[in-house]
Parts: C-alpha cells; sequence; structure tokens
C-alpha cells in the first residue's frame, strides 16, 4: 500500500506494494485507465494491485487452481528483479486488458503489471474464497 493515497490508507489487507503502482482506475468507456489523486477518497476496489477481497482474489485463486503457469519477470519491493513461475489474471469485476493482468505465484504472492508493462510486487494474499 503507498500511504499517500486514501484509497491505499483503505486497504482491508494493509500490505505494502510497490511505489511503482500507483492507483487507477478504468474510465467510463473503459478504454484508458485515470490516475486516481492523492486526495481523492475512491472506494478500495479500484485498487490496481488487485490485492483486496473485493476485487481480484477469486481471480487469483481460480488462476493458481486453473491457469496456466509460465516464467515471469517480476520486481520485488526492493528493487530486484527475478523469474517466477506464476499464472496470469484478471478480474472478475473488470474489464480485463493489457493495463490490468496481474500475475499469481504457487506461494500466494501477486504482482501487478505496471504502465511500463513489467510485473511489480502487490501483495502476497491470497484469500480462501469458496468458488
Amino acid at each position: 500500500m503507498n500511504k499517500e493515497y486514501a484509497i491505499c490508507r483503505r486497504c482491508p489487507i494493509n500490505q505494502e506494494c510497490h511505489p511503482a503502482l500507483i492507483p487507477e482506475m478504468l474510465s467510463d468507456n473503459g478504454l484508458r485507465s485515470i490516475p486516481i489523486s492523492k486526495y481523492e477518497d475512491e472506494s478500495v476496489w479500484h485498487c490496481r494491485s488487485f490485492t483486496c477481497l473485493r476485487d481480484g482474489m477469486r481471480g487469483a485463486k481460480e488462476a493458481k487452481q486453473h491457469g496456466s503457469f509460465g516464467w515471469k519477470t517480476v520486481v520485488e519491493l526492493s528493487g530486484k528483479k527475478r523469474w517466477v513461475w506464476a499464472a496470469v489474471f484478471g478480474s472478475p469485476t473488470k474489464r480485463t486488458d493489457v493495463r490490468e493482468l496481474r500475475v499469481v505465484t504457487r506461494a500466494n504472492r501477486i504482482y501487478s503489471r505496471g504502465s511500463d508493462g513489467v510485473y511489480y510486487r502487490a501483495g502476497s494474499y491470497v484469500a480462501p474464497i469458496k468458488i
């Protein structure tokens, strides 16, 4: 979570995300993302990191159980790049496009795709949701 943003201060998980992952939301027509102001009190389910229970946990769990895994280059909070065995997922409540892709590892670690196309650390918790 990036405490500069109101949306991150409201995060129910309170996990640290990579500073490259600033909160964004899709525009009304769903074609592009709009950055959220640091002081805008948006609802937590607009988080781009998709680590909260309301937006993306089900997708992460399904990807872990049924997704196709492959090697992805990711960036940790420390800035270290590494290869991980991960499955790509979107969110069931959002349009899945290139800006909203996430990956989840077998160890429940989630990485979000930044605006530069790189996957950054976005938490490591996959909730026990019944599907």
